[in-house]
């Protein structure tokens, strides 16, 4: 199996599609209203960058929010959205980039795969490792191998309880575990993403059905907590909010317009 990657990683995807465009970050929405016009009112909280908060009209709106977060915007523009999309979970989960010396890893025989999955059946913190000098040529070091570690699943709140190096010492005691890796990492980086991955119950495409359904004309939903988890499935989920935009704008605003 092969697999294909951006050397700078996938920070190039987003650099490239924002190319071009007015991007406003550290500017949280803190209240979507509807217009006499039907158009869409957002107060902008203040920022670092921007200074005081602030009013922005546009003729349509996407929401890329977590259904929690999303469901509080919500509220007051649709009877039935904000209690349906605030339905949806989220887990906690964590990231660990772990380098190590290449001659110790290299002597594992697991190490001539691209990794491992842990399954939710075996009482792990551990979910997956992926031996990225392994998986990705361009991270291959004369003298490191660069493995990752994935952390935390749908029900376990473990991750919360434990400061970064208990965290690191957990996973380090698995990987010894799974695949006889007892060796010190020379460089540990963690990165956590508290409640971050959606889950996507029982239902879900019912609930969400009737939460689009209910939204006002011009207002969309895009994003993991809604169409899934992963680059494909946002895509796809990007795709829709676009067309749901540009069909309530009509033709006229194909070309421009004044849209967020």
């Amino acid at each position: 199996m092969s697999f294909v990657t951006w050397r700078e990683g996938l920070t190039r995807v987003v650099q490239a599609l924002a190319a071009g465009l007015d991007i406003h970050t550290d500017s949280p929405v803190e209240r979507i209203e509807r217009t006499d016009d039907g158009r869409y009112r957002l107060r902008v909280g203040a920022s670092a960058a921007a200074g005081d908060a602030d009013e922005r009209t546009f003729d349509a709106v996407v929401v890329a929010l977590p259904g929690d977060r999303a469901a509080a915007l919500l509220d007051g523009l649709a009877p039935r959205a904000p209690g349906l999309l605030g339905q949806t979970p989220r887990a906690n989960v964590a990231t660990l980039v772990l380098a190590y010396p290449r001659h110790v890893v290299e002597a594992l025989p697991a190490f001539a795969g691209t990794g491992i999955l842990v399954p939710s059946s075996v009482d792990s913190l551990l979910k997956a490792a992926t031996f990225l000098s392994t998986k990705w040529p361009h991270l291959d070091h004369p003298d490191l191998y660069f493995c990752r570690a994935s952390a935390g699943r749908a029900g376990d709140e473990r991750l919360a309880g434990l400061d970064d190096d208990a965290l690191v010492a957990r996973v380090r005691a698995d990987l010894a575990r799974f695949i006889g890796l007892q060796a010190a990492p020379r460089h540990v980086h963690v990165q956590r993403w508290p409640a971050a991955l959606p889950q996507l119950t029982v239902g879900h495409l019912d609930r969400l059905s009737a939460a689009r359904d209910d939204l006002p004309a011009g207002l969309t939903l895009a994003g993991s907590s809604y169409d899934g988890v992963g680059i494909a499935a946002c895509l796809g989920s990007a795709r829709r909010a676009a067309t749901d935009v540009l069909t309530h704008l009509g033709p006229t605003h194909a070309q421009g317009g004044t849209r967020a």
